[in-house]
């Protein structure tokens, strides 16, 4: 199932920000990646070390990056395209349509106690 998130979310995301997120994930920048079938949480290095979530919900995922190029915004940067690779590689955020999938940002912090809800 390689590529289930890149290949979902690629035509959303410009090339520098895929190209960058490529290259810190195959040199090693993504650390401390954990994550299950509804959530990934990583920190990556990039000027300093960044803080990525990522939560599934029904209608799609919910990103946040500390990085200054994400600040609060939907744009997907290259941290959060180099935890897309990792989680892809770990197997993280899969399921299937019949799976049930959060429906609201408090569904987070009960599933996952102690996790924050996403900004």
């Amino acid at each position: 199932m390689a590529g289930y998130l890149t290949s979902k979310f690629s035509d959303d995301v410009d090339f520098r920000s895929r190209s960058r997120g490529q290259a810190y994930f195959v040199s090693g920048a993504v650390r401390k990646l954990s994550g299950d079938a509804w959530s990934v949480e990583a920190k990556v290095q990039g000027t300093r070390l960044y803080e990525v979530d990522i939560f599934r919900f029904k209608d799609g995922l919910e990103n946040s990056c500390t990085c200054p190029y994400f600040d609060g915004s939907e744009n997907i940067c290259k941290h959060i395209w180099a935890v897309f690779l990792a989680a892809e590689e770990a197997g993280y955020l899969t399921g299937d349509e019949d799976d049930e999938w959060l429906g609201s940002e408090e569904d987070v912090v009960e599933l996952v106690p102690g996790r924050k809800s996403p900004v």
